[in-house]
């Protein structure tokens, strides 16, 4: 609406007319109605003729021409206006949408969507594609964007659809709700195509809580499932965003949350399609928490969408602190247990308040009142109740109660196994059958176990062996079994190793509990086969032939077979390796010819230099020297050359000590000396002696001379070196007071001392473990010890007298579980602390051994 005044002039003149111009462009001349003049002081409204397509800010000027009577002519008025003209508005115009057209399925590039409209009012954006199965649907759905004519967005997008041709493009939406779809509107041009190349398959993960919502002290459970399409999912886990980032493992559980961060590792698994695992999450503290599932590829992890558990503090709160419900038990059997659990709501507990016990069909089986307990409080009560007659797993709830009728605060649930452990009743071996109860080494030996279940549930009987290289008791075998009664049978193949071997068994039925009776054993012999030789320990002079001759063959055997001369360069029998198979390095075997099993045969063999030799004689069975009998060894003492008159002699030093072997010699002539290891011979080693200023373990070995004149050679006996080597102690087993110490043998080694000490330079030892010997044991088991402590331990080899270096190392104990009762007197670690008192030491000052229970 415009106002004019012309002052100073009168009626009935005024303005006879007005020229509007937007700038320099005429827009209209307003003419007066009836060709006559506007009044002097007037107002009137214009409207810009040319619509719509002109809206926004425009700079009018407005032109005023009358009558002048004072002139008598036409007088002309300027007025200057800025008006905004407002309107209809128009849609966005164009959309564009850049970045990568090739990308690999793994690859989650980044793209740029930009789009424009005249009128600045754009406000929102929406993400869409068309996937290569022909899908079109949003993936980033409407989002705002500050009100622009050109707003523009970057964004990593995830190409989790398969291989092939993609579209991508982005809607724009004005203020007025006006849109731009470039798939609806079918614009080609505003849709980019991308094409992903054949490569992984990103999983898709989903989670499914329980509930979303409850009272502090309840559990939730959580269920994440996730498929692949390639078949290479092989972790899982349940992830913890807020109120802190940690993870549990969702194949195990129950997890109580009390705010510290979670880290238990996650669920890994064989690569699979599909996986789905649950798990439960007990929250104690009110607020709220977020989650999300998560499972891995070979490429990376991938995860869920979050989902929040509120945790309401409620009126009647409770938290069950703990259920001391019996793991397993017999059918019928009466028990009884205690729980403690902690009001944590607002409203004092009272008599009509009660613990209720429910079996898994949620029959009532036992009501223990609470009594008076102020918030904050804790109550420990005592349950009884009878098991089922029958075999198998219960599950067992336990609620509060208020009036007898109204729960609160959520239920936990315990698992009791209801069973009876099988028993064993006889073990007999195939040994039994044969004279002296005896296994020829390397032989086959059956073992029979018997067992028996009341619940008529066997499963299994289990096979452990003791041998005398063998450290007690390993597992060797089992026997699949079922019924109430059976017998198990299992074969096994002695070693070569002679004496006394016992087996034992423990049955174990189909819930997994073992008898109890673990001295269900028997035992049975191991020998070698045996033969004779006549014409042993004999003296030839150099250049003649040996003649020795077998006589009747092993005990035991029968048919015929050829026997076997071995001749080493040794004065002590090498003996076996360690898988039973005979020393034969650097031997000089002869083989006699085939006899019968009474027969005798004899075979010569030329020694090639004088010395003494050991020979030894083995019978060869159908091609098989590994049950072979050994006769032997025989010492053959060859005549010429120097004389020795001081042999080499074996000895034992620790690993950085010194030792000098030495051989004497006379003879008429001039003498040489080469000195030998394993029958290698030494370079530049060519005196009398040979010695070692600080012997390492490589220096072990058998070690002989041949010392050389101008008639001959002779070679010297053998002497063994033994450098004992620093065991290298290893710790585990670790519990509250102890831990195990293992290592491994050191060659050589005939026993072995321990120290455990508080102190890392050994100034003091923990009593009963300085300078401990253990035998030829390769373990020791380390007990008596505090609680989350750090001990230093160490480790010598010993034979002979002589003692290697130390292998050394430290260890610390665990943490006492509060809930458990160390040394046995009735009061838990927890409550001991409490009283200080010991918790590891019944007799200790001030343990009193009572404990006060609330009926």
């Amino acid at each position: 609406m415009l106002e004019v005044d012309d002052y100073g002039t009168t009626a009935p003149y005024g303005f006879e007319f007005i020229q509007v111009h937007d700038g320099n462009t005429l827009v209209e001349r307003i003419g007066t109605p009836n060709g006559g003049f506007y009044p002097n002081y007037t107002s009137f409204t214009w409207t810009d003729p040319r619509g719509s397509s002109y809206v926004g800010t425009h700079n009018y000027t407005f032109g005023f021409i009358g009558w002048s009577p004072t002139t008598s002519h036409y007088e002309v008025a300027i007025a200057y206006a800025s008006f905004t003209v407002s309107g209809p508005t128009n849609s966005p115009s164009s959309t564009s949408t850049s970045g990568p057209t090739a990308v690999g399925r793994d690859e989650v590039p980044k793209y740029t969507f930009t789009a424009h409209d005249a009128d600045g009012d754009i406000t929102q954006l929406e993400i869409a594609w068309r996937t290569p199965s022909g899908a079109v649907y949003a993936i980033q759905p409407w989002f705002d964007v500050p009100a622009s004519s050109d707003p523009s967005v970057e964004r990593s997008i995830t190409f989790n659809q398969g291989a092939g041709e993609y579209q991508l493009w982005v809607n724009a939406r004005d203020a007025g709700g006006r849109t731009r779809d470039p798939w609806a509107q079918n614009i080609p041009s505003e849709r980019l195509t991308i094409t992903v190349a054949a490569g992984n398959t990103p999983p898709t993960i989903s989670i499914s809580p329980n509930k979303t919502t409850i009272t502090r002290g309840d559990s939730v459970s959580f269920t994440v499932t996730a498929t692949d399409p390639d078949g290479n999912l092989d972790a899982m886990n349940l992830d913890m965003t807020s109120p802190t980032s940690g993870y549990f493992k969702i194949d195990e559980g129950p997890y109580t949350f009390t705010g510290s961060t979670p880290n238990n590792g996650y669920m890994s698994f064989a690569s699979c399609g599909e996986k789905s695992q649950s798990c439960e999450v007990r929250f104690p503290n009110a607020g709220t928490y977020t989650l999300k599932g998560a499972s891995r590829d070979p490429s990376s992890w991938y995860y869920s969408g979050e989902v929040q558990i509120t945790v309401q503090a409620g009126t009647n709160g409770i938290t069950w602190e703990s259920i001391d419900l019996p793991t397993s038990g017999t059918p019928g059997e009466t028990i009884s247990f205690e729980a403690t659990v902690l009001n944590s709501g607002t409203t004092t507990w009272t008599d009509n308040y009660y613990l209720e016990l429910a079996d898994q069909d949620w029959n009532h089986l036992y009501y223990p009142g609470l009594g008076a307990v102020a918030p904050g409080e804790r109550k420990t009560v005592r349950f009884y109740m009878t098991l089922p007659s029958t075999a198998g797993t219960y599950t067992y709830h336990f609620t509060g109660m208020e009036n007898g009728v109204q729960y609160f605060g959520g239920s936990q649930s315990r698992d009791i196994v209801v069973n009876t452990p099988p028993i064993t009743t006889g073990i007999t071996t195939s040994a039994a059958n044969n004279p002296d109860n005896t296994i020829i080494a390397g032989e086959k030996v059956t073992f029979t176990g018997s067992a028996t279940d009341a619940d008529g549930n066997l499963a299994w009987v289990h096979f452990y062996i003791a041998t005398p290289v063998i450290p007690p008791w390993p597992h060797i075998g089992s026997a699949q079994i079922s019924g109430s009664s059976a017998n198990g049978t299992f074969e096994w193949t002695t070693n070569m190793t002679t004496g006394s071997y016992s087996v034992h068994i423990r049955a174990q039925d189909t819930f997994g509990a073992y008898d109890s009776n673990a001295s269900t054993m028997t035992s049975f012999n191991v020998r070698l086969r045996q033969a004779t030789v006549s014409g042993a320990n004999m003296t030839i002079a150099r250049g003649a032939a040996f003649v020795p001759q077998v006589g009747s063959p092993y005990a035991g055997g029968s048919g015929n077979g050829t026997w076997q001369f071995m001749v080493h360069g040794y004065t002590t029998w090498p003996g076996r390796d360690s898988a039973g198979a005979i020393v034969s390095s650097g031997d000089i075997a002869k083989a006699g010819t085939r006899v019968s099993a009474t027969g005798t045969t004899q075979s010569t063999w030329t020694p090639p230099m004088p010395g003494q030799y050991t020979y030894s004689v083995r019978k060869y069975d159908d091609g098989n020297y590994a049950t072979s009998s050994i006769a032997g060894p025989y010492t053959l003492d060859v005549v010429g050359g120097p004389t020795i008159t001081a042999q080499p002699q074996s000895a034992i030093v620790p690993a950085g000590g010194g030792v000098v072997l030495s051989v004497s010699a006379t003879s008429s002539a001039s003498i040489t000396y080469q000195w030998y290891k394993d029958d290698s011979p030494l370079a530049g080693k060519t005196s009398n002696t040979l010695e070692f200023g600080s012997a390492v373990a490589g220096d072990s070995g058998v070690y002989h001379v041949v010392v050389t004149d101008s008639g001959g050679s002779t070679r010297s006996s053998a002497a063994e070196l033994i450098v004992l080597a620093a065991p290298a102690p290893l710790s585990t087993n670790l519990t509250s007071n102890g831990f195990r110490l293992v290592w491994g043998a050191m060659p050589g080694a005939t026993g072995y001392y321990v120290d455990v000490s508080l102190s890392a330079s050994f100034s003091s030892f923990v009593g009963g473990y300085a300078n401990r010997s253990v035998g030829s044991a390769v373990q020791c088991d380390v007990t008596g010890l505090l609680a989350s402590t750090t001990y230093y331990f160490r480790v010598r080899a010993a034979a002979g007298g002589v003692v290697s270096p130390s292998g050394s190392g430290s260890a610390r104990t665990t943490a006492l579980d509060p809930a458990g009762d160390e040394d046995g007197d009735g009061l838990t670690n927890g409550e001991e602390n409490l009283l200080g008192t010991s918790p590891t030491n019944a007799a200790a000052p001030g343990n009193i051994g009572l404990k006060v229970h609330t009926p």
